[in-house]
């Protein structure tokens, strides 16, 4: 990772969780033990690295264009900033979030770039962005974007095989080139989000055994789940009568019941 060459001791007192590394190659050849260990990975930890991606390059010139954007003086950067509308594109300044319920703000900077204004540089889908951004959008942003969603649409389609959903069923929900929420692979803003138990006899069985099975029909648009997202944990969309309420709504669907999601539009 340029720019960072020493890394503190990690902390005794923190716990961890080992993660399996699974490796992309093997899975984008069809390899059967690999792909049942990404099963694994994916139904009982939900997360794990990925190794042999191809996008290293890529990976660390998007850390430089990062940093050559934080250089920009703030008020050049305030120029970019997401907003309280609900909109994630853009820079996030520190100290715009809350964290918790409290309203302990974050400390955090960063750019993101909308997956759609990459692809369709030097058109403009959502926004402008800070210049040192733009001067490596064509050379560094959209080949990691594209390469991104590639190594995505791999991972995806073998998911859909496992699930027993008809081909194509999760790859026409997470279309490239349809407007969607942040970084590579999202539901496109229009599609609900809901459980597909109707086309996966897994699916359904899953639903049924659970607990609530009507948590798996949010009625919200991916775009709604998305932007209430983010709109409800900035600081200045936070309520003095109903702070802890506001950061709550924040939140994902398994902290918001749908009737409260659509109340806050």
């Amino acid at each position: 990772m340029p720019g960072l060459t020493k890394f503190p001791s990690f902390p005794e007192d923190v716990p961890t969780h080992p993660l399996l590394i699974i490796d992309y190659q093997l899975v984008k050849q069809g390899n059967s033990e690999e792909i049942d260990r990404l099963w694994e990975a994916a139904t009982k930890l939900g997360f794990w690295y990925l190794k042999n991606h191809g996008v290293d390059a890529e990976v660390d010139e998007m850390f430089e264009m990062g940093a050559e954007t934080m250089r920009l003086p703030l008020e050049e950067k305030m120029k970019y900033e997401q907003g309280d509308e609900g909109l994630s594109f853009g820079y996030k300044a520190a100290g715009a979030n809350a964290v918790d319920e409290r309203g302990t703000l974050d400390t955090v900077e960063f750019i993101n770039v909308s997956k759609d204004d990459a692809l369709a540089w030097p058109s403009k889908v959502h926004r402008e962005y800070p210049s040192a951004t733009n001067a490596r959008m064509e050379s560094t942003v959209k080949p990691f974007v594209q390469k991104s969603v590639d190594v995505n649409s791999t991972l995806i389609d073998v998911f859909n095989d496992r699930l027993g959903l008809p081909k194509g069923t999760l790859a026409k929900r997470h279309s490239m080139w349809e407007h969607s929420g942040i970084f590579f692979t999202r539901p496109a803003n229009h599609i609900v989000l809901r459980a597909l138990r109707e086309e996966s006899p897994l699916i359904a069985e899953a639903v049924s055994s659970a607990p609530d099975p009507s948590k798996f029909e949010t009625g919200q648009t991916a775009q709604e789940w998305f932007r209430r997202r983010i709109m409800y944990q900035r600081i200045k969309n936070r309520t003095n009568m109903q702070g802890p309420e506001t950061w709550r709504a924040s939140r994902g669907t398994e902290h918001t019941e749908p009737e409260q999601a659509a109340a806050a539009y």
